[in-house]
């Protein structure tokens, strides 16, 4: 008996939904006060990094809990979701960090609501927009497909804060209710 077998075809009336979002993810670094990420292993010093001098995060994990907010003013602007998963570090020659990220909603207007999110990004000022792959959602975004501009905007090095932009175009489709 084979292990496969095509039993047939479904067909569903579907409506394709387009959700854009400009909301801004705030790291706060491991041991800075209100920290929301926390490094689970250290990076392996790797030869390249050592001779350039380069900082190196090959081999780092992290665990990450970071806020999600409608603005770049942690003071006027209002947690709309938050960004939950991990990193680790995927590069011996770069700052570079291979990502698996929950975005779940927490505003009134998507509450419960998630957006399943995967890819590599480089950390570093210096480089441009990252694109991450949205694979997945619940709720609102059922079936979501799309990509997730990352882009470094700032960083207050005394509080190891970052800011980062979030570009969300995801084409949303569910069966008719």
């Amino acid at each position: 008996m084979a292990y496969y077998k095509r039993v047939g075809t479904v067909t569903h009336d579907l409506t394709e939904m387009e959700h854009t979002f400009h909301m801004y993810m705030f790291q706060v670094g491991d041991g800075a006060p209100g920290a929301n990420e926390k490094g689970v292993l250290p990076p392996i010093a790797t030869a390249i990094g050592v001779l350039f001098g380069n900082l190196v995060m090959f081999g780092r994990s992290v665990a990450l809990d970071w806020d999600i907010r409608d603005g770049l003013d942690p003071a006027t602007s209002k947690i709309v979701a938050r960004g939950r998963g991990s990193a680790i570090g995927d590069s011996m020659t770069t700052h570079g960090y291979f990502l698996s990220l929950d975005i779940l909603f927490t505003d009134e207007r998507f509450k419960g609501s998630t957006l399943k999110v995967l890819g590599s990004y480089d950390n570093t000022e210096e480089v441009g927009a990252d694109h991450l792959a949205i694979v997945g959602g619940t709720g609102e975004f059922e079936y979501a497909q799309g990509t997730i501009s990352y882009k470094p905007l700032t960083c207050y090095h005394r509080h190891r804060l970052s800011g980062r932009l979030i570009s969300v175009s995801s084409a949303a489709t569910s069966p008719h209710r």
